[in-house]
């Protein structure tokens, strides 16, 4: 098989060759697909703020959390998802061609990768479709990249996000020590650090079932 190298099929320009993942349901139909971004849609006005919208949304998922514009998210996609070898972000849209989400990988390697930016901003006439969207690239990843490992990291907290990883197949492991460090524009959250605040809950780290030794990962 030969090495899938993300920085490539970033730099496309021509949208027929784009890499698109068919959206399966639990039933076997296609019911939307999944659209690398590339250089064919990274600097898509429509793209762009939809994707500032939902990280507004959804702020309290992530570590670094902040208020963000069009512009922070348009040199986001420029300057680290585009060029980062071992990043890849999909778009999710469904068979009415509405855009609905996204959902990609960080620290992407030739045996493992780390699920990331899992977001439904928008509702969608085809129900549980960002899960769906999520277990395709799973499939996707473990069939033709020939990963062996795939990985999360979530707030113990986020009961929710950590009851949909579940049914995906993913493992709940170690939980890791957060603190927090609050400015008047930004909350950072700390993995193991003395710095900042500690908090009530920490950070989970969860591996897929199909993952070479998912098996000693403890619930």
């Amino acid at each position: 098989m030969a090495r899938f190298d993300p920085a490539i099929v970033k730099a496309n320009e021509d949208r027929e060759l784009s890499l698109t993942i068919p959206i399966m349901s639990e039933g076997g139909e296609v019911i939307g697909r999944l659209s690398c971004l590339d250089r064919t849609n990274a600097s898509d006005a429509a793209t762009i703020a939809a994707l500032t919208t939902w990280r507004n949304a959804n702020r309290e998922a992530f570590l670094t959390q902040f208020e963000a514009t069009e512009t922070r998210t348009a040199n986001w996609l420029a300057r680290v998802v585009l060029p980062g070898r071992g990043r890849i972000l999909f778009l999710i849209i469904d068979a009415d061609d509405k855009l609905v989400g996204n959902v990609g990988f960080a620290n992407l390697t030739e045996e493992s990768a780390e699920l990331d930016n899992v977001l439904r901003g928008e509702l969608s006439r085809y129900p549980r479709i960002a899960t769906a969207a999520v277990q395709s690239l799973l499939a996707w990843a473990f069939a033709d990249l020939g990963l062996r490992s795939i990985y999360l990291n979530v707030f113990a907290n986020n009961d929710r996000a950590i009851g949909m990883y579940k049914t995906l197949g993913f493992l709940p492991g170690e939980e890791r020590r957060l603190s927090v460090m609050r400015s008047d524009d930004e909350i950072r959250y700390l993995i193991d650090s003395d710095a900042g605040e500690p908090t009530e809950y920490g950070y989970l780290y969860m591996i897929h079932g199909r993952s070479e030794g998912a098996q000693v990962t403890r619930g």
